[in-house]
């Protein structure tokens, strides 16, 4: 959870509402939306961005781990 530019945590675990990326990603604003350039998250991806977050934002540290997306 490396410090974003903003000097703060880019995500808080445990708590999307105090995290800046949740902000930037439903940004109204496409200068402020992230991802820059692209297609904006849709509502659905965003509400599963959140939960992550709110849950924890687990993320398995181990090299030898498979791959996220063959988690269950």
């Amino acid at each position: 959870l490396t410090p974003g530019n903003l000097g703060i945590p880019v995500i808080t675990p445990g708590s999307a509402h105090l995290s800046p990326l949740v902000d930037l990603v439903s940004a109204q604003d496409p200068k402020e939306r992230m991802p820059k350039d692209r297609e904006p998250l849709t509502p659905h991806e965003i509400d599963l961005l959140r939960r992550w977050i709110d849950e924890g934002a687990i993320w398995p540290d181990d090299a030898n781990a498979p791959h996220w997306a063959y988690v269950p």
